[in-house]
């Protein structure tokens, strides 16, 4: 990403941040997305209200902000508009697909810089109570955007495992089978995809069990020993001391009895 004047984004905090499939994620973060580009925040864990403080800075390159503040209108909308998610992510390392989505923001340019610098609150598209603390400023630098995400970063693994995580989220409104199966088929492919010294098989082991025992839970057959197992294998390839390796343990889920969810030796 080449330097030049731009857009100082500075993504301050986000509260009412629940997680769709209620699965307990490493850290959120914040895409932000232009006509120019992407950039993303660091992962952060959320506090025990579902808010998170990310006081990070995004250096956004942004060719428009050259010119002067009146000259903006010629521009298109579309090269002002500014598209923000917060997201979850179920990885304290390298991510597999971009993570479950959590809420979608839309503002522009104009009003980012229209706040004279003080810190703004932007609310969801579908106006539900998450909401996104934001404080913007032209760029005085010609620095490098930081925080850059590169094109070619979503692998077709990631390709996959985002689809097969939709699936998940869609049954866990819809109880169809068809969704639970499009999910299992999916990351079983993504975990096909990671042999055992790939660096995402842990995560790949625990979405399929994830989704094998969300099935069994709303009283579709799967088969829960294999779910357990899934699981267990995660929790091998992260032992204690592994970052994610609370996240690998079984937590118990609605309508399976704990004693079948509880990690080997915890019985």
């Amino acid at each position: 990403m080449r330097g030049g004047p731009g857009l100082v984004l500075e993504v301050i905090a986000g509260v009412n941040l629940a997680i769709p499939s209620n699965r307990t994620p490493a850290g959120l973060y914040v895409l932000v997305s232009t006509s120019y580009g992407q950039w993303n925040t660091a992962i952060k864990a959320p506090m025990a209200d579902c808010s998170v403080s990310w006081n990070d800075t995004l250096t956004i390159h942004a060719s428009p902000l050259k010119f002067p503040r009146w000259l903006m209108p010629i521009f298109s909308r579309k090269s002002k508009a500014i598209h923000l998610e917060i997201r979850a992510s179920f990885e304290s390392g390298p991510m597999l697909g971009q993570g479950e989505l959590v809420g979608v923001f839309e503002t522009t340019l104009e009003r980012l810089l229209g706040s004279d610098e003080r810190p703004i609150s932007i609310s969801t598209v579908d106006n539900q109570r998450i909401s996104l603390e934001l404080r913007a400023r032209r760029s005085q630098t010609t620095q490098m955007a930081n925080h850059a995400v590169g094109g070619n970063e979503q692998s077709e693994i990631g390709r996959s495992t985002d689809a097969a995580r939709d699936a998940y989220i869609l049954f866990g409104t819809s109880s169809l089978a068809s969704d639970l199966d499009n999910s299992i088929r999916g990351f079983q492919s993504v975990l096909d995809q990671c042999p055992l010294n790939h660096p995402g098989r842990a995560a790949a082991l625990s979405n399929l069990a994830h989704a094998v025992l969300r099935g069994n839970a709303k009283n579709i057959r799967t088969d829960i020993d294999h779910g357990i197992s899934l699981f267990r294998s995660a929790l091998d390839l992260r032992p204690p001391g592994h970052p994610d390796h609370l996240l690998s343990k079984l937590r118990p889920l609605p309508g399976s009895p704990i004693s079948l969810l509880a990690p080997k030796g915890s019985r």
